[in-house]
């Protein structure tokens, strides 16, 4: 079955399976974009399903305003990837969902005044995405684990951060300048001062 025909009427496009969809701030619940298998839009084996999920967000009462997206995918044998990322002004997430055989998607509360989230599927598999995360860290030197699928991080204030080795019984210190992104070594890590950071993730 093609999805290449002429159009009589514009809603045609929403005559199939759910592809998409948006969210209006302001919005205070639970922003459920996608839960269960990826979608199929026909059952017939010979019609590619779709492979991309894109999320995106436009608008907002303040500058630079964003939404926090959790996103996990798995499979029946138990095995979960997870990603917690912000999208909005500039901030896009384009995920390989199709790939998993069950995914979660949400954002979370609030989605502010003016802001306008949107999801998407599409058939071609577009490049994954990095995504970004913001992280507060409000007491120095306390040890944390850092987000499944960290690559890089970058503080807001100068300072030395101290990678965490138990298994091998060592620590690793790298020194880093305020705006400075570096590579993330390890999993864990503690800081010598109360700062944020930006994480950049890979994408899935």
């Amino acid at each position: 079955m093609s999805r290449r025909y002429p159009l009589t009427n514009p809603p045609e496009l929403a005559s199939g399976a759910r592809l998409g969809g948006k969210f209006v701030g302001p919005y205070t619940s639970t922003m459920a974009i996608w839960k269960g298998r990826p979608p199929i839009y026909s059952p017939s084996y010979d019609e590619a399903e779709p492979a991309s999920l894109v999320i995106s967000a436009i608008g907002g009462e303040n500058v630079g305003d964003t939404v926090t997206i959790n996103f996990e995918g798995g499979n029946a044998w138990g095995g979960i990837t997870r990603r917690t990322f912000q999208v909005g002004q500039g901030l896009s997430a384009e995920l390989q969902a199709g790939a998993f055989q069950h995914i979660v998607c949400r954002a979370e509360p609030p989605l502010p005044a003016g802001m306008e989230l949107f999801f998407s599927w599409t058939w071609d598999a577009v490049n994954r995405s990095e995504l970004i995360r913001f992280f507060d860290y409000p007491v120095a030197n306390t040890q944390i684990d850092l987000p499944e699928g960290i690559h890089s991080v970058t503080p807001e204030s100068a300072c030395q951060l101290i990678y965490q080795i138990p298994q091998f019984g060592t620590t690793f210190t790298k020194s880093v300048s305020a705006g400075e992104e570096v590579c993330c070594h390890w999993g864990a890590f503690s800081c010598n001062v109360a700062t944020k950071f930006i994480f950049k993730l890979r994408g899935v």
